[in-house]
């Protein structure tokens, strides 16, 4: 079957048919010639009807060699008119880039099925990195987008001068939370862990801040603060993130103790938990979860220690 108009259904191209007349004593001598020429290549015999004076010629009649055509026989001596309709492929256009907008686009007209595969990128891994101590963190190959988690290190605990009451627990550290693109990123970028603070060891002592954590210059998070040592004073203050799309407060520390009315020494938890509880009359704890603060005590006993903090970045590859 030819395809002389229209779309040839098995190459999926769009054809359109040209005609070529030949005259007899110009473009041929009858009785003689064997051979002519079309003014494009039809492809294939297929494609080409030809008539001698309105008669059409069966195909088994001639071959089609590129735009040449050949006769089993020479054209016939009273033929004084050739006709040869044939069709030829028009490439389908292509639109120049960043031509085609969403207004040229009909409503749903773009569906799965005409996506070719791997034109749409899919995340084929999610990966973790986390950092409890300071470092260096190196992007992946394929890096499409990353989710940052940064929190700083927890406060330790306070000392009461003596027995009779628990100074303040430490305060949690503060997280920021950042969203960040692939081309926001370095190759490498310094990571920060702010080390816990330290508690208290003798009586009447504040417990020591926690470190700041760091993302390269992207985002932070201080520490909280140390918890108090004597009564009367306010909550160890969470420490806070900086720089990140959401910026998370670390819990307070408990507030201090007045001299007789003893209270609650707890440490403050972080975005990632770990209120600490504690007794006046017991060790101090220290943080138990990235972050936290360590718990408040009497000067009988040393405070608990504020947790480090934490670097995690997760993932995103293509």
């Amino acid at each position: 079957m030819s395809f002389l108009n229209g779309t040839d259904p098995g190459l999926r191209q769009t054809r359109t048919p040209t005609t070529d007349n030949f005259a007899a004593g110009v473009d041929f001598t009858a009785g003689s010639t064997t051979q002519l020429t079309l003014s494009a290549d039809p492809g294939s015999e297929d494609n080409v009807e030809i008539t001698f004076d309105g008669i059409q010629q069966h195909r088994n009649t001639y071959s089609v060699s590129g735009t040449t055509v050949t006769f089993d026989a020479a054209i016939g001596a009273g033929v004084s008119n050739v006709e040869a309709t044939f069709t030829t492929t028009i490439p389908a256009a292509q639109p120049a880039d960043g031509s085609v907008g969403t207004a040229q686009l009909a409503d749903l007209s773009v569906t799965a099925a005409k996506l070719a595969a791997g034109a749409v990128t899919s995340l084929d891994t999610i990966d973790a990195q986390v950092f409890t101590s300071s470092g260096t963190w190196t992007k992946p190959s394929g890096l499409v987008f990353a989710i940052v988690f940064v929190t700083g290190g927890g406060g330790g605990g306070g000392k009461w001068p003596d027995t009779s009451a628990g100074a303040g627990g430490g305060a949690g550290g503060g997280t920021a939370i950042e969203v960040l693109l692939a081309s926001e990123l370095g190759a490498t970028e310094t990571v920060t862990v702010g080390a816990g603070g330290a508690g208290a060891t003798s009586g009447g002592s504040a417990g020591s801040t926690g470190g700041t954590s760091s993302f390269g210059a992207l985002c932070s998070a201080t520490g909280g603060e140390g918890g108090g040592s004597t009564g009367g004073g306010s909550d160890a203050q969470g420490g806070v993130g900086s720089g990140g799309d959401i910026n998370i407060y670390g819990d307070d520390g408990s507030r201090l103790s007045a001299q007789g009315t003893p209270a609650p020494v707890w440490g403050g938890g972080s975005f990632f938990g770990g209120l600490t509880g504690g007794r006046i009359d017991g060790s101090g704890t220290a943080g138990v979860g990235y972050g936290a603060g360590g718990t408040g005590t009497s000067s009988s006993n040393n405070a608990g220690a504020g947790a480090a903090g934490v670097v995690l970045v997760w993932e995103f590859i293509a």
